[in-house]
């Protein structure tokens, strides 16, 4: 699921969150989504988003702001 929640528009924080609240979880699972991305990253199958454009080079990025998308071959 989380692999499928990879589509360039959602941050880890909003995947822990879908999660939370598709299986009723107390807690937002958001150390083992991120644990789970970096595993996805190392096998390549997913890579950050580029940033958006409206954000200047020198804005300093939000924690947990990044986002991920599927690899293209």
């Amino acid at each position: 699921l989380i692999l499928e929640l990879c589509d360039g528009r959602n941050t880890p924080a909003r995947i822990a969150t879908l999660l939370k609240n598709a299986y009723g979880l107390p807690e937002a699972p958001e150390k083992e989504v991120t644990e789970t991305l970096v595993k996805l990253t190392e096998e390549g199958l997913v890579r950050h988003a580029a940033p958006g454009r409206t954000r200047s080079r020198s804005a300093p990025r939000k924690r947990g702001r990044q986002r991920w998308h599927p690899k293209r071959s």
